[in-house]
């Protein structure tokens, strides 16, 4: 009797055994995964521990398990918001294309308005260029004013050699580049006012793009440095001459004789057409002589006169093609100059775009790397959470089965 009424009774005890066994295995993992405070371990630790009633081991393995399922739900939840996140990072990888866009737009906008300011910056500096404009009028003033006192003369064997003046020919040089370069002042002026304009213009553009002016080293242009290029190229055209020819006391007395030559035949016509013989005549005779010096003195007066106009006439001359050759000088000034205007504005919108270039490609390097950074730490997460929801769903299969 003894062993019948025990057999029934030793695999129900066994089974209550290995429950509580089980139940005590998972009461140490909800206390590793932290689902259950101090109070409430102990209070289930005594249930298991002090008794093997059955009841109480599935009253404390669907206590268990219910906790078990709310972690699993509270993960699963935190496994699709990973997945979620991972899958828009996916889709938001930097697009080249869009980057070459956006350059390209930039581009446009700033050598457009490069030009604009080009075009302005030009035509502030209408008042120096031009037959009417400052730096003519300076220039040309100075030739206006070339006297005869200007040449200084120097004697060869049968000719005066007059030539510009040392003095005369630097002062027009020095006055030349005087007022060529403040006419280069006021367009190295005028393009850095466009410069200021056209960086102002493009970090406004830039605000949309996410990158400030932050870091921006502007474009330092050596004035002094173009100016010196620009003076070298520079040929002020002074080196003026002209010839008289020379004459001396030989001449005067030459003159004095084509007097005397003149008189004497017009006596002699006279002297035909009257009947008398003029060199009969003594007080004819006696005044011939002093035709001969009145002749002499004459050559003074007439010479002057003669050199007047001939000096006039050179010096017209020489001042037209001073001018011609000023104003070609002129217009390579002028040239030289706006070059130098444009050349500004325009390197000034290339450093712009460089460095508008450099930023985007920066800044899509750092995102890329971020989004690598983050798409690897998203991944990570994920796969400890798909193994902590492998885990619990292990347990809760365990703690239902206890039940």
């Amino acid at each position: 009797m003894a062993l019948t009424s025990s057999s029934p009774s030793a695999p129900g005890a066994d089974r209550t055994v290995a429950a509580a066994s089980a139940a005590k295995d998972l009461l140490r993992e909800c206390q590793g995964l932290s689902l259950l405070q101090p109070a409430q371990a102990d209070h289930l630790q005594r249930m298991l521990f002090g008794t093997l009633d059955e009841a109480a081991i599935t009253c404390v393995a669907a206590d268990l398990s219910q906790r078990i399922a709310d972690k699993r739900r509270v993960v699963n939840l935190r496994l699709l918001a990973t997945q979620a996140e991972l899958e828009a990072v996916e889709s938001t990888r930097p697009d080249p294309g869009s980057v070459r866009n956006i350059t390209e737009g930039l581009r446009s906008a700033v050598e457009s308005k490069a030009d604009e300011l080009t075009a302005t910056a030009q035509s502030s500096m209408s008042g120096w260029l031009g037959a009417r404009g400052k730096l003519s009028q300076a220039v040309m003033s100075n030739v206006e004013q070339l006297r005869a006192a200007d040449f200084e003369i120097e004697a060869s064997y049968s000719r005066l050699i007059c030539t510009l003046s040392p003095r005369v020919s630097s002062d027009l040089k020095i006055k030349y580049l005087q007022n060529a370069k403040e006419f280069f002042r006021a367009a190295s002026k005028a393009s850095e006012e466009a410069v200021a304009a056209l960086e102002a213009d493009f970090f406004a553009r830039c605000k949309t793009l996410n990158f400030e002016q932050g870091g921006y080293a502007p474009l330092q242009v050596d004035n002094e440095r173009a100016w010196g290029v620009i003076k070298g190229q520079l040929e002020v055209p002074v080196d003026f001459k002209f010839e008289q020819p020379k004459r001396g006391f030989l001449n005067r007395l030459g003159e004095g004789k084509q007097m005397l030559s003149t008189v004497m035949m017009s006596l002699t016509l006279v002297g035909m057409v009257a009947g008398f013989q003029w060199r009969k005549s003594t007080e004819i005779l006696y005044a011939l002589p002093v035709v001969f010096i009145v002749g002499i003195a004459y050559s003074f007066y007439a010479w002057k006169k003669e050199d007047e106009e001939y000096i006039n006439k050179e010096l017209e001359r020489i001042r037209e093609s001073m001018n011609r050759d000023l104003s070609r000088t002129l217009s390579e000034t002028e040239r030289a100059i706006l070059t130098h205007l444009r050349s500004a504005i325009t390197n000034a919108g290339k450093h712009l775009l460089q460095y508008a270039d450099q930023q985007l490609r920066e800044g899509t390097n750092r995102e890329a790397n971020e989004n690598a950074d983050r798409r690897t730490r998203l991944r990570d997460q994920l796969r400890r959470l798909e193994n902590e929801v492998r885990s619990l769903d292990s347990s809760l299969q365990r703690g239902r089965s206890i039940r």
